[in-house]
């Protein structure tokens, strides 16, 4: 970034351009990956704006991930675990974006499946969900995360487990869904929706998914193909914009792509 920009001796971030940049200036950027967020420091004006544009015939590419560099070790099975010193929200393997451990397992490919979520039986009331199925994971639920379609069906929440033992048929949840109780007039509601737990390392239990434990900052991978995640290109979401322009009037951004935070590159 000591350079003076020019095309011979570019600068190393976008950043840096964005820093210095005045109307009417225009910036090539060389192909690569540049994992930063680009906040310009000035706006252009109408007629001469600040383009930020891809250098023609090369691809570039905003990403919102970093690397996930170190030694993985074999935790169990195809399962292999790293210590992580930042938050795992989303995770990528090759580009392919992973999925969160959770049960009912699902493939990326049924994310609007409702097959993929798990139902409710008889018995089921405001504050506990009942699930003959449940009792069959093998699995302790207490403080995982429980995704919650439930009485209208409208919205969806998350609440923590607060009650299950393993082997049991139902889990408890905190009843705090303000005046959700209050439109429901019969306990039957509670009798036909649909949930998903997550938020447990035991959820993980088939290649794609992941789970990262925020006591331990450790990170638990089953790659697609089952081998030791060092041998492919594992990244962590840590960023959520490419370009954060707030204030600012007339820039135009041509020809980037965008990996943020959603699970597909974008193209401007």
């Amino acid at each position: 970034d000591q350079n003076p920009g020019t095309k011979e001796e570019p600068f190393r971030h976008i950043q840096k351009y964005a820093d210095i940049a005045q109307p009417g200036d225009v910036c090539f950027v060389r192909e690569g990956v540049y994992r930063e967020t680009v906040r310009p420091k000035n706006s252009g004006q109408s007629g001469d704006p600040i383009l930020y544009v891809a250098y023609p015939g090369e691809k570039v590419t905003l990403s919102g991930t970093e690397p996930v560099e170190g030694k993985w070790t074999k935790y169990k099975g195809s399962i292999y675990q790293i210590k992580l010193d930042v938050e795992c929200r989303q995770l990528f393997v090759d580009g392919e974006m992973m999925i969160e451990a959770r049960w009912p397992n699902m493939r990326m490919d049924q994310i609007w499946e409702r097959s993929c979520w798990a139902a409710s039986d008889v018995g089921s009331v405001y504050g506990k969900m009942v699930d003959a199925d449940l009792a069959e994971t093998d699995v302790d639920w207490t403080g995982a995360i429980a995704t919650l379609n439930i009485a209208h069906q409208f919205s969806t929440w998350t609440r923590r487990v607060t009650k299950h033992e393993k082997g049991s048929d139902y889990f408890e949840y905190p009843k705090d869904f303000g005046k959700l109780s209050g439109t429901i007039g019969h306990s039957s509601a509670f009798e036909d929706d649909f949930y998903y737990l997550s938020g447990k390392l035991g959820a993980l239990d088939i290649p794609t998914e992941w789970f990262y434990d925020e006591e331990t900052q450790t990170l638990y991978l089953w790659a697609p193909d089952g081998k030791n995640p060092e041998k492919h290109r594992v990244e962590v979401k840590v960023r959520d914009r490419g370009f954060e322009v707030k204030d600012r009037d007339e820039i135009h951004l041509i020809g980037f792509n965008f990996i943020v935070k959603n699970r597909f590159a974008m193209r401007w």
